[in-house]
C-alpha cells in the first residue's frame, strides 16, 4: 500500500470519526507545510501519514471513552 492510499484510507477514517474534512487538511497541512498532497514529497507523506494515525487514536479513543 502506497502513501496516497494510506492517507486515503486515514481520511476516510477520520471522517467517520467526526472530522471535518478542513480539520483533516490543516492536519495534513500542519504535517508536511501543504494542504495539497501533490505537493508533498516522500518524507512529508511519511509525516502525513503519522499525524494521520495519531489523529485516528486519538479520535478512536476519544469514541471508546465517551459511548459507554
Amino acid at each position: 500500500m502506497g502513501f496516497e492510499d494510506r492517507i486515503s484510507q486515514l481520511c476516510k477514517k477520520l471522517t467517520h470519526l467526526g472530522y471535518y474534512q478542513y480539520q483533516i487538511k490543516n492536519m495534513m497541512k500542519e504535517a508536511s507545510g501543504t494542504s495539497e498532497l501533490a505537493e508533498a514529497n516522500y518524507i512529508d507523506r511519511a509525516k502525513i501519514v503519522s499525524v494521520l494515525e495519531q489523529y485516528t487514536q486519538l479520535g478512536h479513543a476519544y469514541m471508546v471513552s465517551y459511548s459507554k
